[in-house]
């Protein structure tokens, strides 16, 4: 094939489509479950509340949390990584407007990624320490619910 090697072999085009996937799933499951919680803790009874934080908690919720987002992510995540490592940025070899997205792409999954990480693990951080900022981060909700959306 002359000078050029090619970095990925063709039995690669299936983990390119499971990255593809995995990115764009495991971050819709995310925000879906995501979305529910906020508001059912923010509009839902206390009675709902309390058998939701309930349901939350238990074993089955954390596997399939494990399962289905957490595990796709990483995947996503290391794919990404192997992928940027490999990728030659030739920015100012060939200046279309076509590779300066690619280029502000990958630099804006670096980006996201770094938060990612910060926001998970002082999220781990305040659930490990203790309850009691859960249950501050729990009260600032109820607050916000009895008070009509006023935080005082």
């Amino acid at each position: 094939m002359g000078g050029s090697e090619q970095k990925f072999s063709y039995g690669s085009f299936f983990l390119w489509r499971l990255y593809s996937l995995t990115g764009v799933v495991s971050l819709f499951l995310f925000l879906i479950l995501q979305t529910a919680s906020a508001s059912l803790l923010l509009f839902a009874s206390k009675e709902t509340t309390q058998a939701f934080l309930t349901f939350q908690s238990s074993t089955l919720v954390f596997c399939l949390e494990i399962l289905f987002i957490t595990l796709p992510v990483l995947f996503h995540v290391v794919y990404n990584l192997k992928f940027l490592s490999q990728t030659r940025f030739n920015l100012f070899d060939y200046s279309f407007q076509g590779n300066v997205r690619y280029i502000l792409q990958r630099v804006a999954s670096v980006i996201v990624l770094a938060f990612v990480l910060f926001h998970v693990t002082q999220l781990v951080w305040v659930i490990w320490s203790g309850s009691e900022g859960f249950q501050y981060i729990r009260d600032i909700l109820f607050l916000h619910r009895s008070t009509g959306g006023m935080i005082a």
